[in-house]
């Protein structure tokens, strides 16, 4: 049965953004039992925005906290695209690709947002990374957070997948273990496949 629904625009009409919101991802906290949807706006380096909203509760109808979360928070000349989300118990991580004025990727970049915050309509903590590379030094490429499809979530450890911008054989194995708040070493290896 449908349960919620909405034009995206008017969902995060609460953001003060009304137009051109896209690339919507939703969550299902299966531990919170509470919605999570994630969706981008702007593809300029001044306008980029990732955009979020946490249900209230497990009913989609009975209200959201929102957030807005800057798309290029180190202020250089690129905006953030292709977004990808995965959870632990405490936190949200979403993911994406740097793209500069010609659509072209430039780095990845890692969110790890305190979601138990969000959750209750406080202010979050959250920490960012941009550098980003793999274990043989090259720059991560798209990567995927890869959270488990059970019932309970990982305490802390979040595991990424990544393969390589221009295809091959070598895919990426990244982790985060740790919440919001320290510096936390991002662990990478490499594996070799089949051919993309």
């Amino acid at each position: 049965d449908l349960e919620f629904t909405q034009n995206l625009s008017d969902f995060f009409s609460f953001t003060g953004i009304n137009s051109g919101v896209y690339d919507p991802r939703i969550l299902f906290d299966v531990e919170h039992r509470r919605f999570i949807v994630i969706s981008l706006h702007g593809t300029t380096p001044s306008t980029t925005k990732i955009l979020v909203a946490f249900s209230k509760y497990e009913d989609p109808s009975a209200g959201w906290y929102y957030y807005s979360f800057d798309g290029n928070p180190l202020g250089d000349d690129h905006w953030f695209d292709y977004p990808n989300v995965g959870l632990t118990d405490n936190n949200l991580f979403f993911t994406g690709l740097m793209r500069d004025d010609n659509l072209l990727w430039q780095y990845s970049v890692i969110y790890q947002v305190d979601k138990r915050l969000c959750f209750e309509g406080k202010q979050t903590n959250w920490s960012y990374y941009s550098d980003v590379n793999n274990a043989d030094g090259e720059k991560a490429f798209n990567l995927v957070p890869t959270h488990t499809a059970w019932n309970n979530y990982p305490d802390s450890k979040m595991y990424f997948i990544s393969n390589v911008a221009n295809g091959g054989d070598q895919y990426h194995l990244h982790s985060i273990d740790g919440n919001v708040g320290s510096e936390l070493p991002i662990i990478a290896y490499q594996i070799t496949g089949p051919q993309t």
